[in-house]
């Protein structure tokens, strides 16, 4: 069980954090963090709310928009201090033009652009370790190329790499979990991670980021 203890994070208390893809595996298990830590939250998504209902859900700002089609975010990126990043497909459906290219690549490329327009100081992108060249090729180098499009706006992004994202939703990743020192006799960098483990982690990384910052002024 988690105790929130308000009282800390003093630093972050008037940090607004901006997640887009807030409502998919990892912004439900990141959000919540962020919310005990005393940052104000806006997520956006184009299906604005979550599926299910939890109770920290109403200290969000939950905002609907498509970052391929719609601008009305950027006026968002406004008052945001920091920029999740947590859109991304792992499976193409071309028919449905849910391509890498347009989902994984051009998401953050546009995110990134715009953030740094707006100012936006920390920008958060959650990509992927390769383990193997025989499986989701493609969906790798479309990671890579996303950290590539990134960093040229945002030279110090934080970009964390889980190899798989395990979570009590997809039951099918306790699988490969359990699975894993066998599987890494095959694929040595093989590292699954649970959402909340890396969930941790990067609010970790915003929070060094944000003091190193606030040192230099």
């Amino acid at each position: 069980m988690m105790v929130i203890d308000r009282t800390k994070g003093d630093e972050c208390m008037k940090k607004r954090m901006i997640v887009f893809g807030g409502t998919g595996v990892f912004g439900q298990a990141f959000i919540p963090l962020a919310l005990a830590q005393g940052y104000q939250v806006t997520s956006v998504s184009p299906s604005g709310t979550p599926k299910e209902f939890a109770t920290w859900q109403s200290e969000v700002e939950w905002r609907r928009a498509d970052v391929l089609t719609s601008t009305k975010w950027h006026q968002w990126l406004e008052t945001a201090d920091i920029l999740v990043d947590a859109i991304g497909i792992i499976q193409e459906k071309p028919k449905q033009a849910r391509t890498y290219q347009r989902f994984n690549v051009e998401t953050a490329e546009i995110l990134a652009r715009e953030g740094k327009k707006a100012d936006v100081s920390v920008f958060v992108y959650l990509s992927a370790q390769p383990f193997t060249t025989l499986l989701l090729k493609k969906y790798f180098q479309s990671k890579k190329m996303a950290e590539e499009k990134i960093q040229r706006f945002y030279p110090k992004a934080i970009i964390v790499r889980p190899s798989l994202l395990v979570n009590k939703t997809r039951k099918l990743t306790f699988v490969f979990l359990a699975l894993g020192p066998f599987i890494r006799l095959l694929f040595p960098t093989f590292r699954p991670a649970l959402v909340e483990d890396v969930a941790k982690e990067v609010l970790q990384q915003i929070q060094k980021q944000v003091r190193d910052t606030k040192s230099l002024h």
